[in-house]
C-alpha cells in the first residue's frame, strides 16, 4: 500500500489525500521505515489498532476507498457498512465475507503483491470518486441487508444443527 501510494504521488495524481493505516502488529516499524525510505512518511498516518465505531467512523467518512492488500474478512463488511468501497488483493485467501464484493459496484480487485496494479486501481477509482461517493448509501444498505447479526447467527445455527455426514471406507 505504501509503495502504491508513493507511485501515485510520483505520478502526480492531483488532490489525493494522505494514506491512513489502521491496525497494528509486528510489521509496523518496518512500514514506518518503508514510508521514510520512499519519502512519503509525512503523508502516511499510522493510527494503530481501533475497533470502536467512534474511532473508525471519522476515518471512514473521510475516505474515498479502503484497501485490503491481504486477507479480507470483516474489514470488508465494515468498510461497506460505512458506504466506502474496498480494493482487494485478488489471489489471497479470504473469509466468506468476500461474497459481499460486487466488482465495479462496491469495490474492485487488483493483482496481489503488485503495487503498480494497486496504484492503478486507486487511480481508476479516484478519477470517478464522485460516482462511488453517490452510491455510498446504497452500498451501506446492501451490506446491512446481506450481513446482519441475525443472518450470521442463522447461518451458524444451520451449520451447527445440520446432521453430521459420516463417511466410511
Amino acid at each position: 500500500m505504501i509503495d502504491a501510494f508513493a507511485k501515485l504521488l510520483a505520478d502526480g495524481i492531483g488532490g489525493i489525500g494522505d494514506l491512513h493505516i489502521v491496525g497494528d502488529g509486528p510489521e509496523r516499524a518496518d512500514l514506518h521505515q518503508i514510508a521514510s525510505s520512499l519519502g512519503v512518511a509525512d503523508r502516511v498516518q499510522f493510527h494503530g489498532h481501533h475497533s470502536s465505531v467512534e474511532k473508525l467512523a471519522p476515518l471512514y467518512w473521510r475516505s474515498v476507498v479502503s484497501v485490503s492488500p491481504g486477507y479480507v474478512g470483516l474489514s470488508l463488511t465494515q468498510s461497506l457498512l460505512f458506504g466506502v468501497p474496498m480494493l482487494i488483493a485478488d489471489t489471497e485467501r479470504h473469509a466468506p465475507e468476500i461474497s459481499l464484493l460486487v466488482e465495479g459496484w462496491n469495490g474492485a480487485t487488483f493483482r496481489s503483491g503488485d503495487s503498480r496494479a494497486l496504484a492503478n486501481a486507486v487511480r481508476a477509482l479516484w478519477v470517478v470518486r464522485s460516482e462511488w461517493s453517490s452510491r455510498a448509501s446504497e452500498i451501506a444498505a446492501s451490506a446491512r441487508a446481506e450481513y446482519t447479526v441475525e443472518g450470521m447467527a442463522d447461518g451458524f445455527l444451520a451449520a451447527a444443527l445440520a446432521p453430521a455426514s459420516v463417511t466410511s471406507n
